[in-house]
């Protein structure tokens, strides 16, 4: 069974931003690159803020705080690609976005 979650209430990002949401019990960052949707856990892992608030070039997010840059295909944090914070799978539907929470773990390293 796919656990996925309508955000109904979320317009899509508009390209080149990000904002923040929780889908179930998981807060997201979800993000516009060039059309397409990218989504990652919304907590740096090292200092905890919010990354849907970050710096956004390309593919990469720039945490506000600490300054960490994750990458939003894997969410590998650039530099030390064996930490990782989790992404899901995120598309567009109409004005709203889509996100699965299948595969996706808290942390993985």
């Amino acid at each position: 069974m796919t656990r996925a979650a309508t955000l109904h209430t979320l317009p899509l990002p508009a390209i080149g931003a990000g904002l923040r949401a929780q889908v179930r019990e998981h807060p997201v960052a979800l993000f516009n690159v060039g059309g397409v949707l990218y989504a990652i856990e919304d907590g740096c892992l090292r200092c905890g803020t919010s990354l849907a608030g970050g710096m956004l070039a390309a593919r990469v997010v720039t945490c506000r705080q600490c300054g960490w840059r994750y990458d939003l295909a894997d969410g590998s944090v650039l530099g030390l690609d064996t930490l990782k914070a989790a992404t899901y799978t995120a598309w567009a539907d109409g004005t709203h976005a889509r996100i699965s929470l299948d595969g996706g773990a808290a942390r993985r390293r």
